[in-house]
């Protein structure tokens, strides 16, 4: 009898592993202690296999907003989830202009953490610092929308040339501080003696919505390079585009 009451007992911790994707009471022991059971369930949920359930549950600790504030170190940790969530049909924030392509499981994380606000930003700071590759630069990202100046500083020290999702991601960013030292930098690279590093340098001014940096791309326009010159006319065509949105909106259009 013992024996079989053991065979039934892996039996079952089997078929909750494998078929309740360990959402279950597994996963409620690793949640942190002073949770709600609603914030405990979805934190919970985060680890299951299933894509659809990562999603379902990121979405529902949006909707709970910054009362949910104890669940963001779990949701910065899937700030590079690209696991498919197939089925999942919430709407998502006009930040990832999503149109119908498959839908992986960073993208309602992302709009979560946004909805966690300022009390978001110290572990964004530290994904950026000590955070995986994938993580990085999607924090960069987040802490230019949620636009706390205390993340200035670190998207400033970002700014490293040999990794170009990280150097992007913290240059639009500190483009929607308005960051005159980074502006200055990108205008400098505008003049860099390689034609390469000019046309990488005029995404870079664009996302400076400032007349520095529209004088520095009109500029370019007599660059003698012909690559750079194209570059700098699309750069100016899409920020006369994006001065005609309402300023609520501007920074979803770029």
């Amino acid at each position: 009898m013992g024996a079989r009451l053991k065979s039934l007992g892996i039996a079952f911790v089997a078929a909750v592993v494998l078929g309740w994707g360990l959402d279950g009471p597994f996963w409620l022991l690793s949640t942190p202690s002073g949770a709600t059971s609603e914030q405990r369930g979805a934190i919970a949920r985060l680890h299951s296999w299933r894509g659809f359930t990562r999603a379902t549950a990121a979405t529902d600790l949006r909707k709970l907003g910054p009362t949910a504030a104890i669940a963001i170190p779990a949701l910065v940790d899937h700030l590079d989830d690209v696991g498919w969530a197939e089925g999942f049909a919430e709407g998502f924030s006009k930040s990832f202009a999503f149109h119908g392509g498959p839908v992986v499981v960073f993208h309602p994380v992302y709009d979560a953490l946004l909805a966690m606000g300022p009390a978001a930003v110290p572990e964004l700071i530290g994904a950026i610092e000590r955070g995986r590759e994938g993580v990085r630069p999607i924090a960069a990202e987040l802490l230019g929308e949620l636009g706390d100046p205390r993340a200035i500083p670190v998207l400033r020290a970002a700014l490293d040339p040999t990794k170009d999702r990280l150097w992007s991601a913290a240059m639009r960013s500190l483009g929607q501080f308005r960051d005159a030292p980074t502006l200055q930098l990108a205008i400098k690279r505008l003049h860099n003696p390689e034609w390469g590093q000019r046309s990488l340098a005029t995404y870079d001014v664009e996302q400076f919505h400032m007349p520095e940096a529209e004088q520095a791309l009109n500029a370019a326009l007599s660059d003698p390079d012909q690559n750079v010159r194209a570059r700098a006319g699309e750069a100016l065509e899409r920020l006369a585009r994006w001065k005609q949105y309402p300023p609520g909106v501007r920074k979803y259009q770029k």
